[in-house]
C-alpha cells in the first residue's frame, strides 16, 4: 500500500509500507518504540514552534 503525510494541508510524496520483518523476531518491539519515539520528539518540536497545524496520515490501497 502507498501512504503519504499530509502536514498542513500539503501531501508529502508518496512511500511504499511493506512488512520485511521475520514473525517472532524480539528485537522489533525495540526497533518500533526508538522510532516511535524519535517521530513524537519530532512532532513536538515543531509543534512548539507553530511550524505544524494539522497532521492527517492517508493510506492509498495499492
Amino acid at each position: 500500500a502507498k501512504a503519504y503525510i499530509k502536514v498542513n494541508e500539503t501531501l508529502s510524496i508518496p512511500f511504499i509500507i511493506e512488512r520485511r520483518v521475520r514473525q517472532g523476531c524480539s528485537l522489533i518491539l525495540y526497533l518500533f518504540y526508538i522510532v516511535g519515539e524519535a517521530f513524537n520528539l519530532m512532532i513536538r518540536k515543531e509543534l512548539s514552534l507553530k511550524l505544524i497545524k494539522r497532521i492527517q496520515p492517508l493510506l492509498v490501497q495499492r
